[in-house]
C-alpha cells in the first residue's frame, strides 16, 4: 500500500507489515488527527479501536480499511492520565469506540463530548 505509506510517512517512526495489516507506529499522539485525515483522504473506513494495557503504557490501535486492505494506526500513551486527542468529529463513527474504550481503558479523548455511561 505505497499510496498510504507515503502519505503517513511523515507522522510515523515505523511501519510493521503482519499477516492481514500493516500497522503504523506515531512518532506522537499529537500527530493522531493528521494521520486519520490522510487515511481518510485514500476512501479509508474507519473500523474501529481497540486499546491493549501493556503495563506503563495504553496502546491504542485505530483500525481502518483502505480498498480492502486494513491499516492501523498505531498511538502509545502514559498509563497514568492517558490522554488522545478525539477523532470522532472528523470520523462520526468513532464515537461508539471511544466512547467504550473510555470506560474500558480510563482513556480520555480530548475534544469529545462526554454522554452519560454505557454501563
Amino acid at each position: 500500500m505505497s499510496d498510504a505509506y507515503a502519505a503517513l510517512s511523515k507522522f510515523c517512526e515505523r511501519t510493521e507489515r503482519r499477516k492481514y495489516e500493516t500497522r503504523y507506529y506515531l512518532k506522537s499522539p499529537s500527530h493522531l488527527r493528521d494521520a486519520v485525515r490522510a487515511l481518510l483522504n485514500l476512501d479509508a473506513h474507519f473500523i474501529t479501536i481497540t486499546s491493549m494495557d501493556l503495563g506503563n503504557i495504553v496502546r491504542l490501535l485505530y483500525h481502518f480499511d483502505v480498498k480492502g486492505e486494513i491499516l492501523t494506526l498505531v498511538v502509545d500513551l502514559p498509563a497514568i492520565s492517558p490522554v488522545v486527542d478525539s477523532i470522532s468529529d472528523i470520523v462520526a463513527a468513532a464515537e461508539l469506540s471511544e466512547r467504550e474504550v473510555s470506560e474500558f481503558s480510563e482513556v480520555t479523548f480530548r475534544g469529545r463530548k462526554y454522554a452519560p455511561l454505557f454501563l
